[in-house]
């Protein structure tokens, strides 16, 4: 959260989100915007169940989940002002579908 108060970013690309937590921070903040790409597919339902939580509890943040390959996203299409991840930990962490 501290990064993002400090540039006051008002749209987040996130592409790899991993756990949540840039989420929560941007939501917390109610950041205008957030854009998580993550590989996992295993993870859309709890970040679909941890985006309503974050709307219930009031955030203004537009959310926009996306679940697929960070590599095959077209970026031109996307509006965002700045890029806040944690680096994929390919040979770590084997995520569900994948080699």
């Amino acid at each position: 959260m501290s990064i993002y108060a400090k540039y006051k970013p008002t749209s987040v690309l996130d592409f790899t989100m991993g756990r949540g937590g840039r989420l929560v921070g941007a939501a917390a903040l109610d950041i205008p915007s957030y854009i998580g790409i993550d590989l996992n597919k295993n993870l859309e339902k709890p970040y679909r169940e941890m985006e309503k939580t974050l709307k219930e509890l009031g955030t203004k943040t537009n959310i926009k989940l996306m679940f697929k390959n960070a590599l095959n996203v077209d970026y031109s299409k996307l509006i965002y002002d700045m890029v806040f991840t944690s680096p994929p930990y390919y040979n770590t962490e084997i995520y569900s579908g994948t080699n």
